[in-house]
């Protein structure tokens, strides 16, 4: 079975950004927990997705369905709010993709599902200096963990260009 795997640059480096359908929780893998910079007294655990074709530090999900609704209004020069209304497959499949890398990483504290809470409130937040854009990517880097609890360190980031490139294999 062939796969399509397609091709971004964005902030000066190439990377390969998966549909929602080539996800694979059995490609998730997590790097030795370090100390959070950003979240005080916290750990990181750096995530990355190795298959049979390529390995990447972080997991890119292109998550544009041609039937979502967006509208956006301007905050600051480099940040638009987006209200958002993905179809039920594509907040299903998020929901689950959260939900299994939280249950994979085997931490005994409590799940905090920031994502599944943030599809549900229907907005999101995109970092941007152009207001126009293709498609919507979701970027997961890793695991926070804070006293008694867990979740995914995610953005979401606009697709202003097309691919570079698509690549089949298998």
């Amino acid at each position: 079975m062939k796969i399509t795997y397609t091709f971004y640059l964005m902030n000066g480096s190439m990377n390969v950004i998966l549909s929602l359908s080539q996800y694979d929780i059995d490609s998730i893998y997590f790097y030795e927990s370090i100390d959070n910079n950003i979240i005080k007294d916290g750990e990181f655990i750096k995530l990355y997705y190795s298959n049979d074709f390529f390995s990447m530090n972080g997991l890119y999900l292109n998550i544009t369905q041609n039937n979502y609704k967006y509208e956006s209004y301007f905050q600051n020069p480099e940040k638009y709010v987006v209200n958002v209304q993905f179809n039920n497959y594509v907040s299903d499949k998020l929901k689950t993709i959260e939900q299994k890398i939280l249950e994979k990483i085997n931490i005994s504290n409590a799940p905090s599902y920031r994502l599944n809470d943030q599809i549900d409130n229907k907005s999101i937040k995109l970092y941007s200096k152009n207001n126009t854009f293709t498609s919507i990517l979701l970027k997961i880097s890793g695991i926070w963990k804070v006293n008694e609890t867990y979740g995914i360190t995610y953005k979401f980031i606009p697709i202003c260009d097309p691919p570079i490139f698509q690549q089949s294999v298998g």
